[in-house]
C-alpha cells in the first residue's frame, strides 16, 4: 500500500472515504478541467493518493460518496481538499493519472548543469517557482517560492534576474542572482483583489531599477522601483500596457500612446487599426508591429493577422494568417517581423519584410507559448518543452522536455552557448 500528500499534510490509509460534489458522474470518467502542473497541483493540495474505486452510494443529486482501496488493482489517482468538518473532498477535475502523480511526489532531481546560465524559465514547479539552465537545457540551480512567476526578465550583465510573481492577492517583484537562484530582494506591489504582472523588465545590471506593469480587468499600474522604493509612474483605464526598452506604451481606442513616466502622462504616438494586440516598436522605432486574431463580422470571420504600422503617417500594412491563428510577434531587426505560433493547430513560422509585409521566409514545426527572439535563432517554450530554431535554416530543435505539461515563461542570455 501506498499514499501520497502534500507537504502541508500527510495521511497514511488503507481504505479512503471521499466526498465527490459531481452529479450522477462516475469517478473513471474521463473530466475536461485542467489541473496545470502536477508537481504544483500537489504542492497546493491537502492530500492526494492512488487507489481503486470499490463503492458509490449517492447522498443527493450533487453529492456522492466514493470508496477507493488505495493502490490495489486498476489505480486513480486523486488530489484531495478538506472541508470545514475535516473530512476528506474532491472532484472529477481532481483526477491525474496515477504515474505522473507518483512521479509529482518524488524530488526534483539535483542540478547536473555545467557552465554559465543560458536559460531562465519560470512557472508554477511546486515548492519552486524559476530554474536556471545551462545551453543543452540540463538544471544550473532552482529557485523557490510559492505562487506563479508571470513574467521573467534577464538583468543587464546576466548576473541578476528579475521575476514577476503572483500569490494569491499579491503582486510581487523578486531580484535573484544567477546562477544560483538565491533572491536578493522582494518587493510586495500594491494589492488588489486578483493582481496579474504582465510585464516586468530589470533596468540596471544589480537589478536596483525595475519597471513593471500590474493589471487588474482594465485597469493598469506602471510601477518604477528604485531599490526598495515602488513609484507609480502611471495608473489607468486602458486596453493594454506593455513595456519595451524602458519604456512603457498603451493603447487606447484606436490610437498608441507612450507614457511620460516623468510627467505620468499619456502622449499619443501613433492610430491602429481597431483589435490589435501583443505590440512591440521596431528596433529603429519608425514602425509598431502587432496581432489581431480572427474575428466574427456579419456572417463571415475574418482571419487572424500580422499587421505592420508605420509611426509617422499610421500607414499599415497587413498579413493574413490562418482563421485561428494565434501567437506572437517579434521584431527579427529594424526590417524584419517574425510571426511565432503559439495556439490552435497553427505551427508555421512567418518571417515578413516590414514594409510590405510579404513572406521572406519561414518554416514548420514551431509551437510555444512563450517565445524569444536572440540572434537569429528563436527559443520557445510550453506544453513540456523547451525548443530552440534557427530562423535562417529552420532547423527546429528540442532542448529540453519537462514532466509537467504546465506552460512556462522563458529568458534567453544573450551570447551563453548556442
Amino acid at each position: 500500500m501506498r499514499t501520497l500528500a502534500s507537504t502541508r499534510r500527510s495521511a497514511v490509509v488503507s481504505v479512503l472515504a471521499l466526498l465527490l460534489v459531481v452529479a450522477g458522474a462516475q469517478v473513471a470518467h474521463a473530466c475536461s478541467c485542467l489541473i496545470g502542473d502536477p508537481r504544483d497541483a500537489l504542492h497546493r493540495s491537502d492530500g492526494a493518493f492512488v487507489g481503486t474505486l470499490v463503492e458509490r452510494n449517492e447522498v443527493d443529486e450533487q453529492t456522492s460518496i466514493f470508496t477507493f482501496e488505495v493502490e490495489i488493482g486498476q489505480r486513480i489517482g486523486l488530489l484531495l481538499g478538506i472541508d470545514e468538518d475535516g473530512a476528506w473532498i474532491s472532484n472529477l477535475c481532481s483526477q491525474i493519472d496515477p504515474e505522473v502523480l507518483l512521479n509529482a511526489a518524488e524530488p526534483l532531481p539535483d542540478p547536473d548543469g555545467v557552465g554559465p546560465v543560458r536559460f531562465v524559465v519560470g512557472g508554477n514547479l511546486g515548492e519552486n517557482r524559476l530554474m536556471a539552465l545551462d545551453r543543452t537545457g540540463r538544471t544550473l540551480a532552482y529557485g523557490p517560492g510559492d505562487g506563479y512567476a508571470r513574467d521573467v526578465d534577464v538583468c543587464p550583465g546576466a548576473t541578476r534576474v528579475l521575476e514577476a510573481v503572483t500569490l494569491g492577492r499579491r503582486a510581487q517583484l523578486v531580484v535573484r542572482d544567477l546562477p544560483s537562484l538565491d533572491a536578493v530582494r522582494t518587493l510586495t506591489l500594491a494589492e488588489t483583489r486578483r493582481p496579474w504582472l504582465p510585464h516586468a523588465e530589470c533596468l540596471s545590471a544589480n537589478g536596483g531599477r525595475l519597471l513593471a506593469v500590474e493589471r487588474h480587468k482594465t485597469e493598469y499600474w506602471i510601477h518604477q522601483v528604485t531599490g526598495t522604493t515602488d513609484h507609480i509612474a502611471w495608473h489607468g483605464h486602458v486596453r493594454d500596457v506593455v513595456i519595451q526598452d524602458g519604456r512603457a506604451y498603451a493603447i487606447d481606442g484606436l490610437e498608441l500612446f507612450q507614457v511620460n513616466l516623468r510627467a505620468g502622462r499619456l502622449e499619443p504616438l501613433s492610430g491602429i487599426p481597431p483589435h490589435v494586440q501583443g505590440i512591440s516598436i521596431s528596433p529603429d522605432g519608425a514602425r509598431i508591429a502587432g496581432f489581431v486574431f480572427g474575428r466574427f463580422e456579419g456572417t463571415g470571420q475574418t482571419p487572424s493577422q500580422v499587421v505592420s504600422i508605420r509611426v509617422e503617417d499610421a500607414l499599415t500594412k497587413r498579413f493574413a494568417l490562418g482563421v485561428y491563428a494565434y501567437g506572437e510577434v517579434v521584431w527579427v531587426n529594424a526590417r524584419t517581423i517574425a510571426y511565432l505560433p503559439g495556439g490552435a493547430d497553427d505551427q508555421h513560422v512567418w518571417l515578413l519584410n516590414a514594409e510590405t509585409m510579404r513572406s521572406v521566409g519561414g518554416f514548420d514545426g514551431w509551437y510555444a507559448a512563450d517565445s524569444v527572439v536572440v540572434g537569429g535563432s528563436a527559443f520557445g517554450i510550453g506544453w513540456g518543452q523547451l525548443a530552440r530554431a534557427g530562423l535562417d535554416d529552420g532547423d527546429v530543435r528540442l532542448v529540453r522536455g519537462f514532466e509537467g505539461p504546465e506552460t512556462l515563461v522563458l529568458d534567453v542570455v544573450p551570447g551563453n552557448g548556442h
